[in-house]
């Protein structure tokens, strides 16, 4: 999503409002899925670093693999994650992460770089051609996810974000993947889904330090 110095100002001023995200991660949590989605749930370390600022409506968002078999969300100092271990679930999936986040609207998302938002529309778009009844996910053409890459250059990697706000009082989290993320697709044909939800974890700690660092810290009033 795009958006100008004066709408990120007004965003950070939204976000800072006193807000209890715990009620939301509650439902995303207890949210009866199919049951060939698999869901897990990990909390941070009471004193962890990569947790969103308290009382914040924020959200990280994080898919894996290409096609997309996991989504992860960081809110607060909660991370859910939910997969399929089998691309003939996909419908069910995406229909699972649609229903997620209309459960979550009232937060603000952020994610780096576009790919999160071309792939909410590229689900929406499959399941259309695929004859869903998707009357009530018609928010999704429009829902906001805030790119956390610099303005200034859209082919920002990740790697070069992080190691830009690194300091002794800012420590970043090792990638058991390196931060190959072509390697995300081979684990999912092993069946190493294990190792993939470490990944995701990772980039989801990561992206919530540059909002914290470099994002909030720029724009908060």
């Amino acid at each position: 999503m795009e958006v100008n110095n004066i709408q990120k100002f007004n965003i950070a001023y939204q976000i800072q409002k006193k807000f209890n995200a715990f009620p939301i991660i509650k439902k995303l949590k207890e949210y009866r899925r199919d049951p060939h989605v698999k869901f897990v749930s990990y909390k941070l370390p009471q004193k962890s670093h990569y947790k969103i600022p308290k009382d914040v409506r924020v959200a990280i968002i994080d898919f894996e693999g290409s096609p997309t078999f996991m989504l992860g969300i960081l809110i607060q100092d909660t991370i859910l994650t939910y997969y399929i271990e089998d691309y003939t679930h996909k419908i069910v999936f995406y229909r699972l992460v649609f229903n997620l986040l209309k459960i979550a609207r009232d937060l603000w998302f952020f994610a780096f770089s576009d790919h999160e938002r071309t792939e909410l529309l590229g689900f929406y778009h499959y399941l259309q051609v695929q004859g869903e009844d998707i009357s009530e996910f018609a928010f999704i053409t429009e829902f906001p996810i805030i790119n956390l890459q610099k303005e200034t250059s859209r082919f920002e990697s990740l790697t070069e974000a992080v190691y830009s706000i690194q300091s002794n009082s800012v420590k970043l989290t090792g990638d058991p993947l390196f931060r190959n993320s072509k390697l995300v697709n081979k684990l999912f044909s092993a069946k190493l889904y294990e190792e993939i939800i470490k990944h995701n974890r990772n980039c989801l700690k990561n992206e919530s330090l540059l909002f914290s660092v470099r994002w909030y810290k720029n724009y908060k009033l």
